[in-house]
Formats: C-alpha cells, structure tokens, sequence
C-alpha cells in the first residue's frame, strides 16, 4: 500500500504532502516512485508499519503480519496500540512521543503476537518527516528472533549447568584464552595450588605462582606446540603452590578453535600424581636391574602403565616382529592397539583391560605388519606390585608365532582333508564299477531296441540318471585329487576367451563382465576340461554373492613367487606361475565360512540350490596340477580367489593337430584279455568286446589271466586291465605278460589310481587309459584307437 493512503476502508485519510486535484507530469512520477516503494516493502522479509501523528496505522506489510499475526486489515486505520494489551497502551502512547520528539528506539525488545504469547524483536522506530523537515509520522521496523534469543537463554542455562559441574569436577580446571591468560579456575585448582579465583583470573604466561622458573623454558614451548597444533594432550609437569611445596601433575590439554579454525584458548585438566610418581619412580628403578636381560631375548619384552597411556619399556625385538619403530610407540602407546588386526582389535583391548592387572592375560592375535603381511603374536601379562602390594605396572611378554600356527593349520587342514579324501576316493571306486554297468547295459539295451519301441524311453532315463552320478563321483575324485587328468600344454588368455561366451550366458545381463588377460602367451601344464569347469564353477559362485548384479572380472598374469611371498602362502613353492584371478563385488564372506570354503558338501545356499562340491572340486583339481588356490574377501565387499598354476615353456598346443579319420569300431578277430576283479563289470565289458567282433578272454585276478593266456597258445594283442584289485594290481600285471607277449598293447581302465608311476604315465601321453564309468561306445572307441596305434 502506499504510505499516503488507507485501502479498504470507508474513510479515505490524504496525505498532507499529497493533492488529489490536476495530476501533472511531477505528480505521476510521484506516484510511480511511492507504487515501486510500496511493491518494496511489501517484499521485504522484515516487519514494516507505517502511523500517522496520531498513531493511526497508515501502512502495514506481510512481514507485519508473519511476525505479530494482525492482519493488514485488521489494522490500517487503527490506533496501533490495539495490537498491544490494554495495561501497557498508555506506555506505548509515550513511547511514540518521546520517539517523535527525538528519543532513539533501536534493539532487541519483548513484544506480543496477537495469540497473547510473547515474542523477541530486533526493531527500529524512528519519525518520518517531510520536505520541510516536519514530522508527519512513525515508521518501524522488526524482525523475529525469538527463536535466536531461547537458543541464547538455553545456552545460557547450559553454560550455568557446566560452570556447576566444572566447580564440583575433582580435577583442577583451567580455562584460558588465546593468549593464555586464566580465565575460569575451578574449586579443585584452589585446594591443589592454595590460589583463589580472584588471585588468579587474569594470570597469563609464565605463571610464576605455579610454575618454577627452571620449568619455564619448557613451558614456553609445549604453549609454543600447543598454538601450533601439533601438541599431545597429555602431559606431567612439576609445579608449585601457595605454601612453596612442589608437586606433580598430570595435565590433559583440549586446544580450543573459533569457527574459521584458529586457535581461541586452552582447557587444561590436571590432577596431582606426586605420590604416584614416587611410586612409579621406585618401580623404575628395579626394573633396570632386569632390563639387560629382556634386551638379550628374542620375543618382545613390554612395559606399561596400569592405564595403558605410557609404555614404560619395550624391547628391541619389537621392530624386529613388528616391522615399527619403538620410539612411534613410546611417543603413541595407542598405536600398539592400532597395529592389532581389526578383527581381534576389540577382544584384546578388552582383555588388555580386564585380565592384565589380574595374571589372566595370555592371547594370541594377529598384527598388520607397514609391509601388509600378517603375523601371529601370543601375548602374556603378569601384574607388577609395590611394597603396598598395589598393581603399579603391567610386563609382558609377546613371542612371534606366526610359523607354528601356519604349521598347525596345514596339519589339520591336511589331515581333514586326506581322511575325507580317502573316503571319498574309496567311494568312488565302488560306485564307478556299478555305474560302469547301468550305463553299458543301457547302451546294450538301446543298441537292440528299435527307435520307436516303447521302453527305449524309460532306458535312455536309467542312462541318463547314471551320467549324472558318474558327474558326482568325478567331483569326489576331484576333490580327493584321484581323479585322473589328462592334461597339456595351454595357453591360459586362450581358455579364458573360449569360456568367455558361455560365462556371459550363465551369469546374466545384470552382470558386468571384464577381462583382463596378460599381454603375452600365460602357459601351463593342466586339463583344459577342468580348468574350463574351475572358472565356471567359480563364475555361477560370484553370480550368486550379486543377486542384485555387480562386476566380474577374470584376470591372467605371471608372478614369481619368492620365499618371501611363500610364507605367506606356505603351501605354494617358490617359482614362475601363472595366476587367474576372478574377483566379484558381491557379499563377501565371513572368516568363519572361509575356513570351510573348500570342505565337501559344505554350502551357505538353501537347501536344492548346490551341493557343495564345486569349491572342493576346484581346490582338488588345482592341488592336483601343483597349484595353490588364494581367497581374499570381506563381508559386504566382495571376493577374490587367485589360483596359481605352474608357468611352462611354450605355446598351447590345443588346436594345432588335425583330427584323424574315424576308423571303423568293429575288430578283426583281435584277442583281448580282459581282466577285472568286479563280475558284473567283467561280463559287461565282455558283453561289448564280443558284440564288436573281439576274441575275448576274461579274469577275475592277475594269476587267472596269466593261465588263461598261457592255455590260450595264441598272442594277445591287447590286455584290458582295471588297475585296482586286490592282489596284484593292473600296471603289474601288465609288466608280466608284455615280458610275454611284447607286441600286446595295453589299455587301462579304473575309476581312480593311486599309482605313482601310472599318474606319471598318463601326464606324458605313455599309457592308455579309460576313465570309469564308461559307455559302450566309448570302451569300442579306445580299444579301436588303441590297437591302431
């Protein structure tokens, strides 16, 4: 509203520098200047209100109304004392008087909302005046800050509250400002140095009535430090009193800052310890005595205050076990806790507490070493008492036992796992003999039944559900390393990229897939089979730790491993290797689940989501190949499991060699000597080579196929032997019979082996083997293949 009308209402009031009459070109401008002014006020955030002489309100804007809840039209044309109680109208009549006969009005005042409550106001009230020079008017201004002034009142409240409890506090308490001169001194300060507050608020640096001067110096510079930033809280220093004593106090300095940072004062807490320093200082002196000795040993000898805030002492072997300087600790005892794995941090530190002072502390932890390797530490703790029989120190002493414990966990782990590994291997055997028969009589059934017949179904599923247990029990003998492999040399990147595609099938679009492969040719010596499985089995594993998706990466590289890097991974050899690395950003795991990753049949998935076979496959088979699996993961953060294979000469092999023309699978009257010590599996096997046209002897014992042969007359070109049987065993009996017959060829067959010579043979393409369980076919296979060559 302009200042020079009432809105709204039935009496029009004209300014009296205002004409209503002939409005010339001055009178327009005029009146555009009060439109804007008014549009300006009315926006502005404080409170704007406007009276005539005689205190009727002329102008009256939103902020008005925000800050004392009368509406603009409640109050234009109104005395303005009608938003003010009855009793104090009289006084706000005088007010406006002195106002206008030049008294200043300017501060922050208590007012009232119209809802009756009262508020806090920062206002200004001055007269408005004419060309002239003449009063014709008040105008005031206020904003609202009643919320800033009962903030003030309940800081004001809080700060009396702590000023009572600073009194009580029995620690001395002294605040000081940025020069360090005393500003608040506490009851306990009065009775601990015998100086009042009044003697002594106002003191500053060098405070000659508590400090000597010899003591000054350092005084100087701890402030000096302490201005700086770069000051431990913590100090004891010798002081004085009143009545001249000296004594000892233990200090804990809190530097104050202003908002921009800079430093605003001291707080200073300090306690007399002069009858804890004597006894400490006897203490100190016995402990010389035995100081020579603890220097001589090679576990770490410690020192410490009952509050863990000093390290009194600590031994040379400490940077040695360690891997950190003593001084570091001396100047940060908390840094002894700090370099404690995260994992046992909380559980010693409590112990540390709770059973030093008592003789009950014997942990063993893990520290961190500057370098990232980890150590093993068993720490002991006995109470040290003085005369008074009080526990004025605490010794211990912390040997290095980080080989011991890797060497327990190899045992135990490598006991575990050869008994399951036995087990599972002994398993294995039985069950591949009967396997080998489901499977072989299917493939006879089916080989004489026409393709439309009706129960030709229900044996292809017999077939089937036996293949599927051959799959299990190659997992067992994965796991138990006595599966047989047939491996070569391969180029790793080339593995990687053939199993590329299928991973990005089997993991989803929701998961990102990179890989990272070594610039140049990775090669070793392994079974692509079930290096391919391997990263597959670990592929589905991450897909499963991101049920919301994530990234998967595959890496390749070569890595020499020192002996350095082989105590940290005690069952690796030092040497070339190849490593793969497939990391996810999945879950992460537990160390409780690590420590039973690769068990068999241990699996965190529900119940008919896995078996939990596929680690234990995957450690088996990399065992198996002279390698050595690594996992590093965190709850929430992912996993990384690195796998070491040894590093070989040249280029992968697979690929290179044209595939021979298939041969016919039917013999030519060729002699086999079966021998095999299960009947069932005996007369299968039987039942195959002579429907493929094979003259064929069977034995149950190597001493029955010798006589068998003997009485035979004939040669025997081929010797189709199991290599596990009671008695005599396969490769024996093949050494005997080829001093007979040096022309026979030899084809083993076994679920798993054993035998030392006979893995040695396979790996270098020197015998023939089949893997139980097998087909028909495949047995008509080997054999064609085997007495081609």
């Amino acid at each position: 509203m302009p200042l020079t009308h009432f809105v709204r209402h039935e009496r029009v009031i004209r300014p009296p520098f205002a004409q209503l009459a002939a409005i010339d070109e001055r009178d327009r401008l005029l009146a555009e200047t009060i439109t804007r002014t008014d549009l300006l006020l009315a926006s502005v955030r404080d409170a704007v209100m406007v009276t005539d002489l005689d205190g009727i309100v002329t102008y009256w804007n939103r902020a008005a109304t925000c800050v004392f809840g009368w509406t603009a039209e409640e109050m234009l044309g109104e005395p303005i004392t009608k938003r003010f109680p009855e009793e104090v109208r009289p006084a706000i009549v005088g007010l406006m008087r002195a106002i206008l006969d030049g008294a200043d009005h300017v501060g922050e005042f208590e007012d009232y909302h119209k809802d009756g409550s009262r508020i806090w106001i920062d206002a200004r009230v001055f007269p408005i005046v004419d060309a002239t020079g003449w009063p014709i008017g008040l105008m005031g201004t206020s904003h609202n800050i009643t919320k800033r002034k009962r903030a003030e009142d309940e800081r004001d409240r809080a700060i009396g509250h702590l000023r009572l409890q600073i009194d009580r506090m029995p620690l001395a308490y002294l605040l000081m400002d940025s020069e360090f001169r005393i500003t608040e001194w506490n009851s306990a300060a009065e009775r601990m140095f015998g100086y009042t507050r009044e003697q002594m608020l106002g003191t500053g640096p060098p405070f000659e009535k508590i400090m000597p001067a010899s003591a000054w110096p350092q005084g100087r510079e701890i402030l000096k430090r302490i201005r700086a930033g770069d000051m431990t809280a913590h100090s004891i220093n010798e002081n004085l009193t009143s009545d001249g004593r000296t004594i000892t106090c233990e200090w804990n300095n809190t530097p104050l800052t202003d908002a921009e940072g800079a430093f605003a004062g001291l707080i200073s807490l300090a306690q007399d310890v002069t009858n804890r320093r004597r006894a400490e200082e006897a203490v100190r002196t016995s402990e010389e005595r035995f100081r020579q000795i603890a220097e001589s040993i090679t576990e770490v000898f410690w020192l410490t205050t009952l509050d863990k805030r000093e390290i009194v002492y600590l031994s040379p072997a400490y940077e040695i076990v360690w891997g950190r300087k003593a001084e570091d600790v001396y100047a940060s005892p908390g840094s002894w806790a700090e370099a404690i794995h995260p994992d046992d941090r909380d559980r010693v530190s409590h112990a540390a507490l709770t059973k030093q002072a008592t003789g009950e502390y014997d942990e063993e932890y893990r520290i961190l070493r500057p370098d990232g390797t980890v150590r093993w530490i068993r720490d002991r703790a006995f109470p040290v008492h003085n005369a008074e029989e009080q526990v004025v120190r605490v010794a211990g002493v912390a040997e290095d036992i980080t080989e011991r414990r890797q060497l327990e966990t190899q045992l135990y782990q490598a006991q575990k796992m050869e008994a399951v590994g036995q087990l599972a291997g002994g398993v294995a055997h039985d069950f591949n003999n009967h396997l080998s028969v489901i499977i072989g009589y299917s493939d006879l059934l089916l080989d004489d039944l026409r393709e439309d017949a009706p129960s030709r179904e229900l044996i292809l599923e017999i077939k089937k559900a036996g293949e599927r247990s051959a799959s299990l029990t190659r997992q067992l003998l994965a796991f138990s390393r006595k599966q047989v492999l047939t491996p070569r040399i391969l180029d790793v990147n080339d593995v990687v990229r053939d199993t590329e595609k299928m991973l990005r099938r089997l993991i989803g679009e929701d998961i990102e897939l990179e890989t990272m492969l070594h610039p140049f040719h990775v090669s070793v010596k392994a079974d692509p089979g079930q290096l391919e499985h391997v990263l597959m089995n670990l592929a589905v594993n991450a897909r499963d730790a991101m049920p919301l998706g994530g990234k998967l990466r595959i890496e390749t590289n070569l890595m020499v491993v020192t002996r350095g890097h082989a105590v940290n991974h005690p069952s690796i050899k030092p040497g070339a290797y190849v490593t793969v690395a497939i990391s996810d950003s999945g879950t992460g795991m537990t160390e409780e689940v690590k420590s039973h990753l690769f068990e068999p049949f241990f699996t965190t998935k529900a119940v008919g989501k896995g078996t939990g076979l596929g680690l234990a496959v995957v450690h088996g088979f990399i065992k198996q190949s002279g390698g050595h699996v690594d996992v590093q993961s965190e709850p929430g953060v992912g996993t990384s499991f690195t796998i070491y294979l040894p590093s070989v000469d040249g280029r992968a092999a697979a690929g290179l060699e044209a595939a021979a023309a298939v041969p016919a699978l039917a013999g030519r009257n060729q002699t086999i000597l079966l021998v095999e010590d299960e009947a069932s599996v005996r007369a299968l096997t039987k039942r195959i080579l002579h429907k493929h046209g094979y003259t064929t002897l069977a034995a149950s014992s190597g001493d029955e196929a010798v006589r068998m042969a003997e009485r035979h007359g004939s040669p025997i070109d081929l010797l189709v032997t199991d290599v596990v049987m009671p008695g005599e065993g396969g490769r024996a009996l093949a050494e005997r019979l080829l001093a007979i017959y040096p022309r026979m060829k030899v084809l083993y067959v076994s679920g798993y082996t054993d035998d030392a010579v006979m893995r040695h043979g396979l790996l270098h393409n020197e015998v023939n083997f089949l893997q139980k369980p097998f087909s028909a076919m495949a047995l008509a296979e080997k054999v064609r293949d085997v007495l081609a060559t």
